[in-house]
């Protein structure tokens, strides 16, 4: 049996250099690649939000526990407001059944997420358009039933006549 001999410092430096050339490649590639993924993406967001819903819904798209069940991971694909703007929204987070206020929980919206949580939750749009659907039927059945104490609200608080106003 022969021993190898560990490589030199040269021959290190000059692996690097090379691995660095390929890495400068590969993110060329991976950049436009994403580039085309995310601008199909927006493209379906940019059609959601000119419906103007208001309404926010998610689904958990991946959860995986630990051997003893007390410490779950969650994904999860949203469409909701973050930072000022309506959006697909990538949420992970893990509840740890053993600490009960400790959640850690991050999000980003679509296009801020990581590569690998987009590529995981892309295939559930369609289900997160279902929920939406769902969600806003729901709503709107909410607020019909409001809308005679909405009524009767507005009517005891109108002004009858324009008392203190002058003119």
């Amino acid at each position: 049996m022969s021993l190898s001999k560990a490589p030199s410092a040269s021959e290190l430096l000059l692996k690097a250099e090379s691995n660095l050339k390929e890495l400068a490649s590969a993110a060329q590639k991976l950049n436009a690649i994403s580039d085309e993924f995310t601008g199909q993406v927006s493209a379906i967001e940019a059609t959601l939000n000119r419906l103007g819903l208001g309404v926010r819904a998610h689904i958990v798209v991946l959860s995986s526990s630990n051997a003893d069940g007390f410490i779950t991971r969650y994904l999860r694909l949203a469409y909701g407001n973050t930072g000022g703007k309506w959006g697909f929204v990538i949420g992970q987070y893990t509840d740890d059944q053993n600490l009960p206020d400790y959640t850690d929980f991050e999000s980003w919206p679509f296009k801020d997420a990581p590569r690998e949580l987009r590529i995981d939750v892309v295939e559930k749009i369609p289900e997160l358009l279902q929920a939406l659907v769902k969600k806003s039927a729901d709503i709107a059945a909410k607020m019909t039933q409001k809308i005679d104490y909405t009524k009767e609200l507005a009517s005891r608080l109108a002004p009858t006549s324009p008392q203190g106003s002058k003119k």
